[in-house]
C-alpha cells in the first residue's frame, strides 16, 4: 500500500517532495527519509514539519489502497484559503491533513483525530470526503472491502 501512495503522489505535478517518516527506511526508497525516534506519531510529525514550515505540507497515512490522483488534487488544490482534512470512512480518525504555508496545526493522530483536529484548527478546515481518502486498512474488516471491486456511496456515512 505505501508503494500506492507514494506513486499516487509522484504523480500530482504540485507535490514537490516526498518524505517518508518511518523507524527505518525502506528498500529501495530513493526520496526522503526521515526518521521516527518512537516519541509518537504526533510528536514526530510536529518536529518533521518545523523543517517544512514555509511551505504547503501534506501530511497522509500509507494505508489508503483506493487511493487516486484526483483524491490529492482535491485535497490540495485551494478552492479557499483553508488548510483540509480528509477524514476516515467512520468519520472518526484522520487519514490526511493539507497544510497551507500560513496556517500552523497541532497534530492530534489516534483515537478520534478527526473531531480534534477540527477543534484544534486555528480556522476552520475544509473538509474533504472522497472514497480514496477514506478507506484505509486498520482491520481484516477494511481490507476486505478494499479487496472488493465496487464501492457503495454508504462507505462514507457516518
Amino acid at each position: 500500500m505505501f508503494h500506492h501512495v507514494a506513486s499516487i503522489l509522484r504523480a500530482v505535478p504540485s507535490i514537490s517532495e516526498i518524505a517518508l517518516l518511518s523507524e527505518s527506511p525502506l528498500p529501495g526508497w530513493a526520496a526522503r527519509w526521515i526518521h521516527d525516534h518512537g516519541r509518537g506519531l504526533n510528536v514526530e510529525l510536529s518536529e518533521s514539519a518545523k523543517t517544512y514550515r514555509t511551505q504547503n505540507l501534506l501530511v497522509i497515512h500509507a494505508d489508503l489502497p483506493r487511493l487516486e490522483v484526483a483524491d490529492i488534487f482535491d485535497l490540495t488544490t485551494a478552492r479557499d484559503t483553508r488548510s483540509a482534512i480528509a477524514p476516515d470512512r467512520h468519520g472518526t480518525g484522520t487519514n490526511a491533513l493539507a497544510i497551507r504555508k500560513e496556517d500552523s496545526m497541532s497534530f492530534a493522530f489516534g483515537d478520534h483525530s478527526f473531531p480534534r483536529h477540527l477543534a484544534l484548527a486555528r480556522r476552520p478546515l475544509r473538509v474533504v470526503e472522497r472514497i480514496g481518502l477514506a478507506l484505509d486498512v486498520d482491520t481484516p474488516d477494511d481490507l476486505d472491502i478494499a479487496g472488493r471491486e465496487r464501492f457503495s456511496p454508504s462507505l462514507l456515512a457516518r
